[in-house]
């Protein structure tokens, strides 16, 4: 289906309440820096805290009692996040000054950190107070997760409501205008109205400034389509749903690493309740700095485990073999497009997909 052009401009009301709501959570994540600098003695930083969450209280309470329509255009959304990136980093230049920068290096970090880009202008930070580096770090965490969602499947719709209960920013896209109109009145997102395989469409999304991009449509073929044109466009990540899972090593030749088969995770999770089996969520087991890594084998990880040369904290712990799990031990030999899960420490993470990714995203 052929994309619709924009019918609508940008209704500043709608702007600036849903800027305001932003806002108001925004000032409330101050407190855990704020709370930090007058624990650690730094005062300084925290008046500097008190006066942008006072900022930003003020301005969110009058701009999110504007009553505009429920219904928010993606155009309108783009616009929306865009600001508060522009709000965030300029009123966190505050207490980033206050750590002996000046404007510009300080706009440069908050920017940096809100964007998590990761830059700096500091060429250490030995000689920065604990306020200082607790600050850029949890905007780095806050900075935002943008999420778009194709197809408007019941999984959709629940995963897009929960995201936006977290606080986080969704396009819907969807080629069915009075599905859109259906959903508008009860989801509280953007919405663009075309083909989500559509690289025209998936443009208007704006790539670069979202963080996932999740294809659910009921048609794996669709799915798949639109998760190899949304990573060519810049999507950070790109999450594809098959039903049929012998697409799976398809998507993994294509380099499609965040491949999900529903049905079978569904399966698996009803057959361990029936044999009686404890079901412990990933998180409540993986703590503190431990992390697990995976990655599909090619030609030049074929080979004996040992052969790997895997940074120090780290060891393959399980792979799959044509959809069949197996644990690992030295004796084990690797095999071509093997899912290997390797356990390690978070220090290595950066390491292990300079390694890997690239080359699985060369491949396809």
């Amino acid at each position: 289906m052929q994309q619709d052009s924009l019918t609508y401009a940008v209704r500043l009301g709608v702007v600036l309440k849903y800027t305001g709501q932003l806002s108001l959570v925004a000032a409330v994540l101050t407190l855990l820096p704020l709370v930090f600098s007058l624990f650690s003695g730094d005062y300084d930083a925290g008046i500097r805290y008190v006066l942008v969450g006072a900022l930003l209280s003020l301005g969110g309470l009058a701009a999110s009692r504007l009553s505009p329509p429920r219904r928010v255009q993606h155009n309108e959304a783009l616009v929306i996040a865009a600001g508060m990136f522009v709000i965030i980093s300029l009123l966190m230049t505050v207490p980033m000054m206050g750590a002996g920068l000046s404007f510009i290096d300080a706009w440069f970090e908050s920017t940096s950190a809100v964007t998590t880009t990761g830059l700096s202008t500091t060429r250490t930070v030995e000689d920065k107070p604990a306020s200082f580096l607790l600050g850029r770090a949890w905007m780095q965490w806050y900075g935002g997760l943008g999420v778009v969602d194709i197809g408007s499947a019941k999984v959709t719709i629940m995963t897009a409501k929960r995201l936006i209960d977290l606080g986080h920013e969704v396009i819907i896209i969807e080629s069915d205008r009075a599905v859109i109109e259906e959903l508008s009145d009860t989801i509280d997102c953007g919405f663009l109205h075309g083909d989500g395989s559509s690289p025209e469409v998936l443009r208007e999304a704006a790539p670069k400034a979202s963080d996932i991009l999740f294809c659910l449509t009921g048609q794996d073929q669709i799915n798949i389509i639109a998760a190899l044109v949304g990573r060519s466009l810049g999507f950070k990540r790109v999450v594809a749903s098959i039903a049929d899972a012998e697409f799976e090593p398809v998507c993994q030749e294509l380099g499609l690493e965040d491949t999900i088969v529903p049905a079978r995770t569904i399966s698996r999770y009803l057959t361990d309740m029936a044999a009686g089996l404890d079901i412990v969520e990933l998180h409540t087991v993986i703590k503190e700095e431990g992390r697990l890594f995976s990655f599909t084998a090619s030609d030049e990880d074929a080979g004996d485990i040992d052969k790997l040369d895997l940074p120090s904290g780290s060891r393959v712990v399980w792979f799959y073999r044509q959809g069949k799990f197996h644990l690992a031990d030295e004796a084990v030999s690797l095999k071509t497009h093997d899912e290997v899960i390797i356990g390690t420490h978070s220090r290595n993470l950066e390491r292990l997909r300079e390694r890997w990714q690239p080359k699985n995203s060369a491949e396809a």
